[in-house]
């Protein structure tokens, strides 16, 4: 469950990348690390695209010090997409 593609991706990159929550919810569960590094050393959160998914990934320990500018580019792309609840969790953190 903890392998890699050839490209650097996981499981958790692949649902995140499918928007599949219940898969990345199952994963977490079984102990995969939030925080993995996949393509470009990126954790998944680095790809996902709704808010309830980033803020799940957030909430296992996800951080975004390996994204753009530490996490600047994250929140900042949470604010674009209107994802209140992920730009709060960021402040509160």
């Amino acid at each position: 469950m903890r392998a890699h593609a050839a490209n650097g991706e996981t499981l958790l990159h692949i649902a995140t990348d499918a928007s599949d929550l219940e898969f990345i919810r199952y994963l977490l569960d079984q102990g995969m690390p939030a925080n993995t590094p996949g393509r470009y050393a990126l954790p998944a959160l680095g790809s996902a695209r709704e808010e309830d998914i980033a803020l799940v990934l957030l909430q296992a320990d996800t951080t975004t010090a390996r994204m753009d500018d530490g996490g600047v580019g994250f929140k900042r792309y949470a604010i674009e997409h209107h994802w209140g609840r992920v730009v709060d969790w960021l402040d509160a953190h």
